[in-house]
């Protein structure tokens, strides 16, 4: 069961509902971002302050420093009141730009609308331990439009991720791939998609989709120094020509793939790689945790 808390005027109130006015629900106007727990610390969270700050300037909110300067003391404040307590659990934080206007023009003095959720983690954490998840996945048929306004932005429009998703509801595969209208690899349907050739990692350039990850980002630093990162305008060519291939996301971390479907010929990657950079954005992930006790 989630526990739902909203900033009101710097104020945390525990809340089961939202305004129908609100913009976010009237036009998805608006951000989020989803973070890990791991007993009581909080991981990556200078990769998710730079997503909210981005998105805050991207989206041309007003009067958001002080909500940014705030954030963390208000989320330390929820997390100490979380009732149900898991050994790993989700933060999610969504921003909209409030209440007001009418129709799309979005008003100058609406104050943004911020909560705070936390649920259990759909993964297991043992010993400070996460277990790589490792599977097949498909080729989706859903193709992401392109969006160079809001390319990189995690906004709350993702009705193309919903769509990609339910591809997978019937089947075994843990992820599906997407690409773009112009048949360009843009990442899962959940997370960033890597290709390993070798002893360089490519990633999709974001130019006109897709979703700048905080998983991926803390990986590329993680990495600089030990292997080559390229990003390009990948194709399918691209993921035949790999040995390995694996999603990351904020929660599950590396997803590495063992056999992706595409259209009904199966491709085939190794893992051992894939297994090491797992346990290495980990154990960083972990030592740079900010703790939410005190």
């Amino acid at each position: 069961m989630s526990e739902c808390w909203f900033v009101e005027n710097g104020q945390l109130k525990q809340v089961a509902e939202i305004s129908t006015f609100d913009r976010g629900l009237q036009y998805g106007d608006g951000f989020f971002t989803t973070a890990l727990i791991v007993n009581e610390s909080l991981l990556n969270w200078p990769q998710h302050y730079q997503r909210l700050e981005m998105s805050f300037q991207r989206l041309g909110f007003e009067n958001y420093s002080e909500i940014l300067q705030r954030l963390l003391p208000l989320i330390k404040k929820a997390f100490a009141e979380y009732a149900e307590r898991h050994e790993a659990s989700v933060l999610k934080i969504i921003v909209t730009r409030g209440v007001g206007g009418r129709g799309y023009l979005a008003p100058k003095d609406v104050t943004p609308t911020v909560v705070l959720m936390f649920a259990k983690a759909p993964i297991s954490v043992s010993q400070n331990l996460l277990e790589m998840t490792m599977g097949t996945a498909q080729l989706c048929q859903t193709r992401f439009a392109q969006s160079p306004s809001l390319v990189g932005l995690k906004h709350l429009n993702r009705l193309e991720n919903v769509l990609a998703r339910n591809e997978l509801a019937a089947t075994a595969h843990f992820e599906g791939l997407v690409l773009d209208v112009s048949n360009h690899l843009t990442c899962g349907t959940q997370s960033n998609v890597v290709l390993v050739q070798g002893s360089t990692l490519l990633t999709p350039k974001l130019e006109t989709a897709g979703v700048n990850g905080t998983a991926l980002n803390s990986l590329k630093l993680l990495i600089k120094d030990a292997l080559d990162w390229h990003e390009a305008r990948l194709t399918l060519s691209d993921v035949v020509a790999s040995d390995a291939l694996f999603f990351i996301n904020a929660v599950r971390g590396c997803q590495a793939v063992t056999s992706l479907d595409v259209q009904g010929q199966i491709l085939e990657f190794s893992t051992n790689q894939v297994c090491a950079l797992h346990d290495a954005w980990w154990q960083q992930q972990l030592a740079d945790a900010t703790c939410l006790n005190g």
